[in-house]
């Protein structure tokens, strides 16, 4: 109940986009990912995304763990990283 695209960015940079699609509890919303690798080989990891559906709406009791679900994801891409 996503679907998926890999765009450019402005930079060249390759960004993946997951959009939510009806049936999916956080629909309407997307999220955006992508790494962008600095002059000296340090790489970023790039999140974000926002949603209309009720469990990411005022007063939800979830809103948080849904707002931070990629932190600890994109912090293991990090640590697996090769590096510069």
């Amino acid at each position: 109940m996503v679907k998926s695209y890999v765009v450019t960015d402005s930079n060249g940079n390759k960004v993946v986009v997951n959009v939510t699609m009806p049936g999916h509890p956080l629909f309407p919303g997307y999220v955006e990912r992508g790494v962008v690798t600095g002059p000296g080989g340090q790489m970023t990891v790039h999140n974000a995304g926002e949603g209309t559906g009720a469990l990411q709406g005022p007063g939800s009791p979830v809103r948080d763990t849904i707002d931070n679900v990629w932190i600890g994801q994109s912090q293991n891409i990090v640590n697996q990283s090769p590096g510069p």
